[in-house]
């Protein structure tokens, strides 16, 4: 990872946040409620599956559902800071994607900024009451 934008900084800070002891024991305690989340043994492990393309080799969870319950178990459990984590490093290719057509569109805004205001755009997206129903077409809602 050659980028060294602040949303670059912030994933390499989640992974290495996720790789040691105490993020290890984080990920694990949030997921053992969900048997849909400790299917996957680590965080990193569950990044990387949200991050492949979906072939008939990984089919077996379905990422919406996966999108979903991370939704689902921040709500009222005390959870809320891993799940909004663990969503920030699942979206962080799209944030990025986005802050780059932004900055391209409009060459004068300062890319920290940007980064910033797209950070805060979803999660506020996340937190909103259109997201804590919906169980299908969560990447394609949170992308429109």
């Amino acid at each position: 990872m050659s980028c060294r934008c602040l949303l670059c900084v912030m994933e390499r800070h989640l992974a290495e946040q996720f790789a040691g002891r105490v993020g290890l024991e984080t990920y694990r305690q949030f997921a053992t409620f969900s048997p849909v989340l400790s299917a996957f043994p680590a965080a990193s492990d569950l990044i990387s599956y949200l991050h492949t393309v979906r072939t008939e080799g990984n089919a077996s969870q379905s990422k919406d559902g996966i999108l979903a319950e991370l939704l689902r178990v921040a709500v009222g459990n005390g959870r809320y800071a891993t799940s909004q984590e663990l969503l920030l490093w699942a979206f962080v290719p799209m944030l990025h994607r986005i802050s780059r057509q932004v900055i391209t569109r409009s060459s004068g805004l300062a890319p920290d900024d940007v980064a910033q205001h797209v950070v805060t755009a979803l999660l506020e997206s996340l937190s909103s009451p259109e997201f804590s129903g919906r169980h299908s077409h969560l990447a394609f809602a949170i992308r429109s």
